[in-house]
């Protein structure tokens, strides 16, 4: 990790868990139709995540969200929250190579993430 890339993606901890979640996919280089599927939302919706995206990180177009988003992704940095209570983040390193899923990354004490809860326990993740 270069030590420059906190301050680059100091951004990504005030998020919200969706446009998070939708930086993550884009970094994967889905397209908008691709990822409304995935997370359940209307392709305007999406639109409206990727545009807050590129205000907060002055991006000009979905492009540099999927660039902006791969770079993200190869840095190893990841976000967590502090408490499950607040809605602040730290990074963390990812030490291993195991593939993120996007569902890491819903809130813990949520509705989303006891739905999450059982889709693990049940083996269906």
């Amino acid at each position: 990790m270069n030590p420059s890339d906190k301050i680059k993606f100091q951004n990504v901890l005030t998020l919200s868990p969706r446009e998070y979640q939708v930086l993550l996919l884009a970094g994967k280089g889905m397209h908008m139709g691709q990822i409304a599927a995935r997370i359940g939302r209307n392709v305007k919706t999406v639109a409206t995540y990727v545009q807050r995206i590129c205000e907060i990180f002055r991006l000009d177009g979905y492009r540099q969200v999927i660039a902006f988003g791969a770079q993200y992704l190869a840095s190893g940095l990841r976000r967590e929250p502090l408490t499950p209570a607040n809605a602040r983040y730290r990074f963390v390193e990812v030490a291993d190579d195991r593939p993120r899923h996007c569902s890491d990354t819903i809130v813990p004490g949520s509705k989303s993430g006891a739905r999450l809860d059982r889709m693990v326990a049940n083996g269906m993740e």
